[in-house]
Protein backbone atom coordinates (compact mmCIF):
# COMPACT_ATOMS: atom_id res chain seq x y z
CA UNK A 1 0.00 0.00 0.00
CA UNK A 2 1.00 3.36 -1.05
CA UNK A 3 0.75 6.57 1.26
CA UNK A 4 0.76 9.94 -0.33
CA UNK A 5 3.13 12.35 0.05
CA UNK A 6 -0.07 14.98 0.80
CA UNK A 7 -1.19 12.33 3.47
CA UNK A 8 2.13 11.63 5.28
CA UNK A 9 2.38 15.53 5.74
CA UNK A 10 -1.10 15.67 6.99
CA UNK A 11 -0.70 13.26 9.59
CA UNK A 12 2.83 15.00 10.69
CA UNK A 13 1.27 18.51 10.89
CA UNK A 14 -1.67 16.86 13.24
CA UNK A 15 1.12 15.27 15.30
CA UNK A 16 3.22 18.69 15.49
CA UNK A 17 -0.07 20.71 16.41
CA UNK A 18 -0.66 18.03 19.28
CA UNK A 19 3.35 18.13 20.68
CA UNK A 20 3.40 22.57 20.67
CA UNK A 21 0.06 22.40 22.40
CA UNK A 22 1.78 20.81 25.04
CA UNK A 23 3.16 23.48 27.60
CA UNK A 24 5.78 23.02 30.24
CA UNK A 25 3.27 24.44 33.12
CA UNK A 26 0.97 21.62 32.20
CA UNK A 27 1.70 18.62 35.12
CA UNK A 28 0.55 15.57 32.77
CA UNK A 29 3.30 13.24 31.54
CA UNK A 30 4.76 10.44 29.49
CA UNK A 31 4.98 8.08 32.59
CA UNK A 32 0.83 9.25 33.32
CA UNK A 33 0.50 7.51 29.80
CA UNK A 34 2.03 4.75 30.85
CA UNK A 35 -0.27 4.21 33.65
CA UNK A 36 -3.67 4.66 32.00
CA UNK A 37 -2.06 2.17 29.21
CA UNK A 38 -0.80 -0.31 32.46
CA UNK A 39 -4.33 0.35 33.67
CA UNK A 40 -6.64 -0.50 30.74
CA UNK A 41 -4.66 -2.94 28.92
CA UNK A 42 -2.02 -4.96 31.08
CA UNK A 43 -1.44 -7.94 29.13
CA UNK A 44 -0.84 -6.13 25.77
CA UNK A 45 2.75 -6.23 24.21
CA UNK A 46 4.42 -2.75 25.13
CA UNK A 47 7.74 -4.11 24.11
CA UNK A 48 9.09 -6.81 21.94
CA UNK A 49 13.10 -7.51 21.91
CA UNK A 50 15.05 -10.08 20.74
CA UNK A 51 12.88 -13.17 22.65
CA UNK A 52 11.08 -10.91 25.34
CA UNK A 53 7.40 -9.45 25.50
CA UNK A 54 7.27 -7.12 28.46
CA UNK A 55 3.60 -6.28 28.97
CA UNK A 56 2.22 -3.07 29.45
CA UNK A 57 1.56 -4.13 33.57
CA UNK A 58 5.16 -5.46 33.68
CA UNK A 59 6.67 -2.23 31.81
CA UNK A 60 4.98 -0.17 34.50
CA UNK A 61 6.12 -2.59 37.53
CA UNK A 62 9.49 -2.27 36.46
CA UNK A 63 9.33 1.39 35.78
CA UNK A 64 7.59 1.37 39.39
CA UNK A 65 10.99 -0.39 41.04
CA UNK A 66 13.40 2.09 39.23
CA UNK A 67 11.14 4.66 40.71
CA UNK A 68 11.25 3.53 44.05
CA UNK A 69 15.53 2.85 43.99
CA UNK A 70 15.99 5.93 42.64
CA UNK A 71 14.16 8.18 45.40
CA UNK A 72 15.66 6.28 48.25
CA UNK A 73 19.18 7.26 47.08
CA UNK A 74 18.06 10.79 46.81
CA UNK A 75 16.83 12.02 43.35
CA UNK A 76 13.28 14.18 42.94
CA UNK A 77 11.83 15.97 40.99
CA UNK A 78 14.31 18.49 39.09
CA UNK A 79 17.26 16.42 39.18
CA UNK A 80 19.07 15.52 36.61
CA UNK A 81 20.69 11.87 35.89
CA UNK A 82 22.93 10.58 33.15
CA UNK A 83 21.67 7.64 32.02
CA UNK A 84 24.38 5.50 29.52
CA UNK A 85 22.77 1.91 28.78
CA UNK A 86 22.86 -0.05 25.77
CA UNK A 87 20.15 0.08 23.35
CA UNK A 88 17.65 -3.03 24.95
CA UNK A 89 14.44 -2.92 27.48
CA UNK A 90 16.13 -1.51 30.38
CA UNK A 91 16.95 1.33 28.97
CA UNK A 92 13.25 2.39 28.49
CA UNK A 93 11.94 1.17 31.63
CA UNK A 94 15.23 2.97 33.61
CA UNK A 95 13.93 6.34 31.76
CA UNK A 96 9.89 6.12 32.60
CA UNK A 97 10.99 4.87 36.41
CA UNK A 98 12.97 8.34 36.80
CA UNK A 99 10.23 10.29 34.50
CA UNK A 100 7.53 9.19 37.35
CA UNK A 101 9.70 10.91 39.58
CA UNK A 102 10.01 13.99 37.42
CA UNK A 103 13.94 13.16 36.91
CA UNK A 104 14.95 14.28 33.40
CA UNK A 105 17.69 12.11 31.84
CA UNK A 106 20.18 13.03 29.83
CA UNK A 107 21.96 10.38 27.22
CA UNK A 108 25.55 10.62 26.08
CA UNK A 109 25.71 12.44 22.88
CA UNK A 110 26.85 9.87 19.64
Amino acid sequence: MTVSREDTQAKLAKLAAGTLAHTPGQSYTLADRFEEKAAGHPDRTFIRFEDQRISYAEFNARANRVAGVARRVGLCRGDTAALLMDNRPEFIVTWAGLAKLGVTTQRRPK
